[in-house]
């Protein structure tokens, strides 16, 4: 992947004054390795998809982290799972922060046996697929992404979901696709167009180091827990504003006591305008806002 600037960089570096040890996590081909080893030059870099290596921390877990010393990244460490309780003896040894930077799949962010043996000392990052914001793409090109017509090569990270609660009161959820750019439909199908807009708030959201709490409302995207910030969001896959969306909106933000100001449509007309109170936002604004 091509090494540049991520949006996380900010929410990590500050992780990294907290923990004496940080996972990075996040699917394959998502740039944790290229990430780290930019962030963290001074850091010895160890891969534990190298079987030679993996095999000497198998076989003495503690005795290879002492041996290597702090100020280490171990890349895919769910290769050599008994390294994550050395991780907690041996961090223990030392007060200081950011003695170890840890990566591998995100599914083991989710493992109660993970977070309890290192819970305190280990700082949890998600690092997603690019964001179109992270990539800068210009309007053409981000047309064409969104219509599944961008040459990419395929990668794990292209194809890695994740869940929304579909509403507050029950247990259904909507599963999205991180990219939508290899899905190959149009971009103004109604499903692509709100599958792009989620997965990309979402990203923001992540990259900032925020509570990702979005979830379902009558229809309506909602952030947030506390109603005094929650954020409503319509998605409209038209060029042209409709008013029953805005209605939608604010039937919703009426309800939940939300301030106009954080009621918004993002849809793929060029102006951006307020109907009704609600704030129409073009999607090429919202992506680079």
């Amino acid at each position: 992947m091509e090494d540049i600037a991520r949006e996380i960089e900010p929410h990590l570096r500050n992780m990294t004054t907290w923990f004496p040890i940080v996972f990075v996590g996040g699917a394959r081909g998502c740039g944790k390795t290229s990430l780290l080893t930019r962030m963290f030059p001074d850091y010895h870099y160890l891969d534990l998809e190298n079987e030679a290596i993996a095999e000497k921390a198998r076989a003495n877990p503690i005795g290879f982290l002492r041996e290597h010393g702090s100020q280490l990244i171990l890349d895919e460490v769910q290769n050599v799972p008994a390294l994550f309780r050395a991780l907690k003896v041996v961090a223990d040894e030392s007060e200081k922060p950011a003695q170890f930077i840890i990566s591998g799949s995100v599914n083991y962010l989710r493992l109660d046996s993970v977070t309890e043996s290192l819970a305190g000392r280990v700082g949890l990052v998600h690092l997603p697929p690019l964001s179109f914001r992270e990539m800068g793409l210009p309007l053409d090109e981000f047309l064409l992404y969104t219509s599944g017509d961008y040459p990419e090569e395929p990668s794990e990270a292209n194809y890695t979901t994740f869940d929304l609660q579909a509403s507050p009161s029950c247990e259904e959820t909507k599963r999205y696709f991180w990219n939508t750019g290899l899905l190959g439909s149009d971009a103004a199908d109604p499903a692509i167009f709100e599958n792009f807009v989620v997965a990309e708030t979402a990203k923001n959201l992540t990259n900032k180091g925020a509570e990702n709490n979005l979830f379902w409302y009558r229809g309506v995207l909602v952030n947030g827990v506390n109603p005094q910030t929650l954020t409503l969001t319509g998605i409209e896959p038209s060029t042209m504003p409709r008013v029953d969306c805005a209605d939608a909106v604010n039937t919703v933000g009426d309800k939940l006591g939300v301030d106009a100001s954080r009621r918004q449509v993002i849809y793929q007309g060029s102006e951006d305008f307020v109907l009704d109170e609600v704030r129409f936002i073009p999607v090429e604004t919202y992506l680079y806002a």
